[in-house]
C-alpha cells in the first residue's frame, strides 16, 4: 500500500513555498493542511490552491495535530526566529536557506537546536545545488575514490547584477538589503556547502573583496577566498557580481585525476587522468549529456527523512556551517587578515 501524503504546515507563502510544494504535490507524496504568512492575501491564496485551512498566527500554524512537517521559507532575517519557534513541536523541519545571515542569530539558532536534542536532527536545510546533475555526478566521482584524495578545489560563481529595483514596488533589490545577507549569504552558501560536501570542514578563511564598480551596492561587486581544509587540501572561490559572463565554473585536483565542471546552459564534465607536457590539452573523458533542468529531490529526500525512511541528508549544521564561513570571508576581508574557524559557532 503506498504511503499516506505527508501532510505539511506552510510557514510562509511565498513563490519559494510554492514552487517547493510544486515540485512534490503532484506525485502524491505530500498535501498541505495549513498555512501562515504575515501577509494574509499571500497565505489565502496559497491556502485555497491548496485546499489548505489558514492560520491566523504562526502559533495555531504550530500547534495543529494534522500537521506533520514544517516548510520555513521566508525573508532570509526571518527564518532564525521562525525555526526556534516551531522546534518545540518536536516535528520534522524544511528549512530553506540561508539558515541565518549574521553570526549573533547563527548562534542563537545553534544553541536551540542544541537544547532541542534529537528532535533538531528532522531539520533539513535546502540546499539544492547538491542535486543539479553536474554536481550530483561530481560528487558521485568524488565519493567513489576515482579522483583520489582532494589536494584543491575551486569555483568561479560568475553574474552581473547591478544594483537597484528589480521588481514593481521595490526600492532596493534584495541583494542590496542588509537583512538578506546579500549574496554571500543568500547564494553563495551553496558553494560552500559543495566544497564542505566535496572535501570536508575548513579550518581558516582568507579573503579580500571590493565594491569598484557598484560602491553604492551592499552586496560585494568582487570577492577572492582562500579557504584551508583541515585535511590541508585548499579550496578557492571566486564570486563576481560585475562579470559579463553568468556561469559557475570550477575545477578539483585529486592524487589521481583532475575534474573541471561547468553548469550552464551547455553543462559539461571534464577528466584529465593523464600527465602531460606543454601543448594542445584534450580531457581523457568528457560527459556531456548532463540535464540543465532537475527534479526538486531535495524535498523527496526530507520527506523520506521526515517518515524514518532515512537520515536527513542535509542537515542544521550544514546550513550553520555556511554562515560562519560567510562571516569568516567578510570578517577576513575587513581586518585583512586569516580567520580561523574554530570557535566562531
Amino acid at each position: 500500500m503506498p504511503a499516506e501524503p505527508l501532510r505539511f504546515g506552510l510557514y510562509g507563502c511565498g513563490n519559494r513555498t510554492n514552487a517547493l510544494i510544486d515540485s512534490v504535490i503532484g506525485d502524491g507524496l505530500v498535501e498541505v493542511t495549513c498555512c501562515f504568512d504575515i501577509d494574509g492575501e499571500k497565505a489565502h491564496r496559497v491556502a485555497a490552491k491548496y485546499d489548505a485551512q489558514m492560520a491566523q498566527t504562526s502559533q495555531q500554524l504550530i500547534e495543529r495535530k494534522d500537521v506533520d512537517a514544517f516548510l520555513i521559507s521566508l525573508a532570509p532575517f526571518a527564518h532564525v526566529d521562525a525555526c526556534i519557534e516551531t522546534l518545540p513541536a518536536g516535528k520534522p523541519i524544511f528549512l530553506e536557506k540561508p539558515v541565518a545571515t549574521n553570526l549573533q542569530d547563527a548562534k542563537r539558532l545553534a544553541q536551540a537546536v542544541k537544547c532541542r536534542g534529537e528532535a533538531a536532527k528532522l531539520i533539513n536545510v535546502g540546499f539544492i545545488h547538491r542535486y543539479q546533475p553536474v554536481y550530483r555526478r561530481v560528487t558521485e566521482m568524488i565519493q567513489s575514490g576515482r579522483l583520489g584524495q582532494v589536494v584543491a578545489s575551486h569555483i568561479h560563481w560568475l553574474s552581473h547584477s547591478p544594483p537597484g529595483p528589480r521588481v514593481e514596488g521595490m526600492e532596493l533589490d534584495w541583494r542590496d538589503e542588509p537583512a538578506t545577507g546579500g549574496q554571500l549569504m543568500f547564494h553563495y552558501c551553496h558553494c560552500f556547502d559543495l566544497h564542505r560536501l566535496w572535501g570536508g570542514e575548513f579550518k581558516s578563511i582568507t579573503a579580500t573583496s571590493n565594491h569598484l564598480v557598484y560602491p553604492q551596492s551592499t552586496s560585494e561587486n568582487e570577492i577572492f577566498v582562500c579557504a584551508e581544509y583541515e585535511s590541508g587540501a585548499l579550496a578557492g572561490f571566486h564570486f563576481s557580481e560585475v562579470s559579463r559572463r553568468i556561469d559557475m565554473l570550477g575545477r578539483i585536483e585529486g592524487t589521481q585525476m583532475t575534474i573541471e565542471h561547468e553548469w550552464n546552459e551547455h553543462p559539461v564534465i571534464r577528466l584529465y587522468k593523464t600527465d602531460r607536457q606543454y601543448g594542445p590539452r584534450v580531457a581523457d573523458e568528457e560527459i556531456r549529456d548532463i540535464p540543465v533542468d532537475f527534479v526538486n529531490e531535495n524535498m523527496v529526500d526530507f520527506i523520506a527523512a521526515a517518515r524514518g525512511e532515512r537520515p536527513v541528508v542535509s542537515p542544521i549544521e550544514d546550513g550553520l556551517a555556511t554562515v560562519v564561513i560567510a562571516e569568516a570571508v567578510r570578517l577576513s576581508a575587513r581586518e585583512g587578515r586569516r580567520v580561523e574557524l574554530a570557535g566562531l559557532l
